[in-house]
């Protein structure tokens, strides 16, 4: 079942970066290790909470929203039963959060149908989905915070104190052929500004943990549409300028990213089932750590908002562009 939660209210310290809170006791904060998008417009800081049980939310905002959640619950059919701070248990079992339950309604249906998927409409294969639950976040469901809708993931950085974080978009092109001319032009734009119509990627933004000055080193985006083919893997070194080496943090045999992206890429040589596009590869590490294997080295795949279903073909869009990223890491 969905996980539905009505009645909190945000206070104005979630716009500070503080915490969203009902009656004192949420545990909501401004989620301070978000480096790509999801950015408020008016002060372009994160749009998305996480708690004190390492819950991460998610803004759900219109059919983009709808798909995301739709793919989740594709790849974990049985959502995962979150623990979630206590406010937001009390607030299950008011009247008034039943009352406002009744009439709530989640678009819901199999992923890759109805008219949000366009002409692009499958039926995916089971186990193409089964593979992706070794780098997909966890799925818990959605909730309702003070009329605000949000997709409830586990967050992948709970487990760090110092969360050294990069996101990297995939696909040598954002937009897909089904979408409208506006669409598709706004698209087109946006990716010439960058390398990834020739890299098949771009990095959005990073934050590293630097030991020797007990602070977290941040690149954002606007940072990261400077970078030039000549400069390509600075920002991959500076991800490593932490606790850990290039060496240890890229080439670790067993603990890597390297390794962890060539599972990504098997997983992409032998699926039919997916187009992903937009969608984002998230390197993450403990920045105290001295060793992959302390660092609880991660790669996982995220932002599914425009991931659709494929006909049979190989989605060689995102697979290319996962190829040259995993081409440039090897030389780090």
């Amino acid at each position: 079942k969905t996980l539905i939660l009505i009645g909190m209210t945000m206070q104005d310290g979630a716009q500070n970066g503080t915490s969203m809170q009902g009656d004192g006791h949420a545990g909501l904060r401004t989620c301070s290790h978000q480096v790509g998008g999801h950015m408020k417009k008016a002060d372009h800081t994160p749009d998305t909470f996480v708690d004190d049980v390492g819950n991460f939310y998610k803004p759900f905002q219109d059919v983009r929203s709808a798909r995301e959640a739709a793919f989740y619950q594709a790849v974990w059919p049985v959502p995962l039963r979150c623990e979630l701070p206590p406010a937001l248990q009390r607030q299950q079992g008011s009247e008034e959060g039943a009352a406002e339950r009744e009439h709530a309604e989640v678009l819901q249906g199999r992923w890759g149908h109805g008219e949000a998927y366009g002409t692009q409409q499958a039926v995916p294969d089971p186990r193409d989905m089964e593979g992706l639950r070794a780098f997909v976040p966890k799925y818990c469901g959605l909730v309702f915070l003070h009329g605000r809708k949000y997709l409830v993931l586990k967050d992948v950085c709970s487990q760090y104190q110092q969360p050294c974080v990069l996101d990297v978009k995939m696909g040598f092109k954002s937009h897909y052929e089904w979408a409208d001319e506006k669409y598709k032009a706004k698209c087109r734009l946006k990716d010439e500004t960058t390398l990834q119509p020739s890299l098949g990627f771009r990095v959005c933004g990073l934050q590293v943990y630097q030991p020797a000055t007990d602070q977290m080193h941040r690149k954002d985006r606007a940072w990261c549409k400077t970078i030039t083919k000549e400069r390509v893997g600075e920002p991959f070194h500076i991800f490593a300028g932490g606790g850990l080496s290039a060496q240890s943090l890229y080439h670790d045999p067993d603990h890597g990213v390297l390794s962890q992206l060539r599972k990504v890429r098997a997983w992409f040589e032998a699926q039919r089932s997916m187009q992903f596009f937009q969608a984002s590869l998230l390197f993450t590490y403990e920045g105290t750590a001295r060793s992959a294997a302390e660092a609880n080295v991660q790669v996982h795949m995220i932002d599914f908002a425009h991931t659709f279903p494929s006909i049979g073909h190989r989605d060689d869009n995102v697979l290319l562009g996962l190829l040259s990223l995993i081409s440039i890491l090897e030389k780090c």
